[in-house]
């Protein structure tokens, strides 16, 4: 993707922070346009902040690091549970997603700039930040574990928030913390809830 990216995002009046994880080729990364920068890592939270928008594969960690510091985003998927994720992001307004193979035409440079200029996206994740700033993820996943495996969703939460509660149920239920480590029965039967509920569960 990286490399098939360079002619469309060299045009724009951007610069292109990339964190590699060491993962990147060194003959993509002598190739990069001057308008690219690379670092192996970089505190996420802390970049965003001085970002105008955020290109990713539309995981979930990413997403709520950028919706808290209220930047848009662009996703490209590039498996079922990043598209998922992708495709709720859409609906809510902070986010618009492509296939990967899109990255290297000529219109990928106009939906970044989209991204970037078009006040709604910034808007939208603006709308959510402070909401994802103040959540306590870990104290209300485990709650959310607990209260389904006793007696189920009375209250189904709305579709953009069931996305961070399936997400929270799977993830949390396999910490290290005794306070989230589940029974193997009540973990069994959130899921069983769950997806009886809504007929999936990732």
């Amino acid at each position: 993707f990286l490399g098939h990216s360079y002619n469309a995002l060299a045009t724009l009046p951007y610069r292109f922070i990339v964190t590699t994880a060491g993962q990147v080729s060194d003959e993509t990364l002598r190739n990069a346009p001057k308008n690219f920068r690379f670092t192996k890592y970089a505190p996420g939270a802390e970049l965003l902040r001085h970002c105008s928008a955020m290109i990713f594969h539309g995981g979930n960690g990413s997403m709520y690091q950028a919706l808290s510091a209220g930047v848009p985003m662009l996703a490209i998927p590039t498996h079922v549970e990043q598209v998922l994720n992708s495709r709720i992001a859409a609906r809510a307004g902070f986010c618009k997603w492509i296939l990967k193979q899109r990255s290297a035409t000529a219109g990928f440079a106009r939906i970044v700039r989209d991204i970037v200029e078009n006040d709604r996206y910034r808007n939208a994740a603006r709308k959510y930040a402070e909401q994802v700033r103040t959540i306590n993820g870990a104290v209300n996943a485990a709650n959310e574990c607990e209260r389904i495996a006793e007696g189920g969703l009375e209250n189904p939460p709305s579709e953009f928030n069931r996305c961070v509660l399936l997400r929270s149920v799977v993830i949390e239920a396999r910490g290290s913390s005794s306070r989230l480590r589940l029974r193997a029965r009540a973990r069994a039967r959130a899921r069983k809830s769950i997806r009886e509920r809504y007929g999936y569960l990732h």
